[in-house]
């Protein structure tokens, strides 16, 4: 996991799940919009399919 920051363009290394009726697929590239957290970061990624995704684990993505 890389130390990522607001502009960088990723790609989810899994699928991530967005709310109740909606993930996104694991290959689907998105840009970090924020950054957060104190002993973990967690990431704000909107992603190309449209969907916005709150509170993502770095692990879940990574830089292109």
């Amino acid at each position: 996991m890389a130390d990522l920051q607001r502009g960088d363009e990723v790609i989810a290394v899994q699928d991530i799940s967005v709310g109740i009726f909606s993930s996104v697929p694991k290959g689907t590239r998105g840009v970090v919009t924020d950054t957060s957290g104190f002993f973990t970061t967690q990431y704000t990624v909107s992603f190309e399919n449209g969907q916005k995704a709150e509170n993502v684990d770095g692990n879940a993505i990574r830089a292109i």
